[in-house]
């Protein structure tokens, strides 16, 4: 969300078909179990960051500050990732130009509950990166940029996590306020406590499901509309099954010859099942005018142009819409 403009804070779930990290219903599980096996006293010390460092202000200033200083080197462990997913030309070439070393390799987001601070510098990824290091239950070193998830006015610095403000926070201010948690290890552990029992508090999956039930209710509210009935709001609809999940959500089912375990009788069947569930709802979006353009096909290319991960990581259907994004 950014202040003052017309949107509305709303929860990042993951996107829609992305492999390259779990999906918020598995994320916050994995972190904080990570995190538990990791107490506090037995974490490395030093701050830790995984990212590209060729995009946006703070992140190049944190790379300068690693070529500049033997305290940085040695109070930080940074892993310089580049992006696998998207690219900024100016950004690139400027940085290839001048780079010293190449990128390691990515690193799984529990790798940050191995440390006592984790650094969140603004760039590719940093949408909801704050959300994970706080699950972790380290001390986040939060870099402000004027966009903000939709529970950070809830966090208080020095409390939660620590803020550091400003175009040179990285380059002026990191470096002192390290200095200043590790001088007092105690109120650090605490800062950390804090963070992480709101992480546990408020951003769970359910959690977030609950905060964007309430903001769609008042949000409906502000337009003079009745919002949703109160039979409606009696929790979410319930999920057993993955049929349950492709009813309630309108997807298609995407068989593999893997999920029937070389059945090719029940394979044929399912894709049948699959092609015709597609076609029913491309015409009925059609009919309707919601949609112009092709449904994804399930995951094997079939019937006409798309695309459906591999697989699916929170749910069997998740990641298999029945409209492509950008409809």
């Amino acid at each position: 969300h950014l202040f003052g403009t017309g949107g509305i804070p709303v929860p990042e779930f993951t996107w829609m078909g992305w492999q390259a990290a779990p999906p918020a219903c598995l994320s916050a599980r994995t972190i904080g179990a990570a995190a538990t096996s990791a107490p506090w006293d037995s974490r490395d010390p030093r701050a830790f960051f995984s990212g590209g460092l060729a995009n946006g202000r703070a992140r190049t200033q944190l790379r300068a500050l690693l070529a500049s200083s033997d305290e940085a080197t040695g109070a930080l462990k940074i892993y310089d990732v580049k992006s696998g997913f998207h690219r900024l030309a100016q950004y690139e070439a400027r940085y290839n130009r001048s780079r010293t070393r190449p990128t390691t390799a990515k690193v799984p987001v529990t790798e940050a509950c191995s440390y006592r601070y984790a650094l969140n510098l603004p760039g590719f990824g940093y949408s909801s990166r704050l959300r994970s290091l706080l699950h972790c239950a380290g001390v986040v070193l939060h870099v402000q940029h004027p966009s903000y998830e939709f529970f950070q006015p809830l966090l208080k610095s020095g409390v939660h996590y620590i803020l550091l403000k400003g175009n040179h926070a990285v380059s002026d201010k990191l470096l002192p306020a390290l200095r200043k948690l590790k001088q007092d290890v105690k109120k650090s552990a605490a800062i950390a406590d804090e963070g992480g029992r709101f992480a546990r508090r408020w951003l769970t999956h359910e959690g977030m499901l609950g905060y964007f039930k309430a903001l769609l209710t008042k949000y409906a509210s502000l337009f003079g509309e009745e919002g949703p009935k109160p039979d409606q709001l009696q929790g979410f609809a319930r999920v057993n099954t993955e049929q349950d999940l492709l009813s309630l959500m309108r997807l298609c089912p995407c068989p593999t010859r893997e999920e029937t375990k070389g059945d090719e009788k029940l394979f044929r069947r399912l894709k049948q099942q699959a092609t015709k569930c597609f076609a029913r709802e491309n015409k009925a979006a059609l009919s309707a005018g919601t949609v112009k353009c092709r449904l994804w096909p399930p995951r094997g290319g079939y019937p006409g142009n798309g695309w459906c991960g591999p697989q699916p990581h929170c749910c069997l259907g998740w990641d298999c819409g029945t409209r492509p994004i950008g409809c």
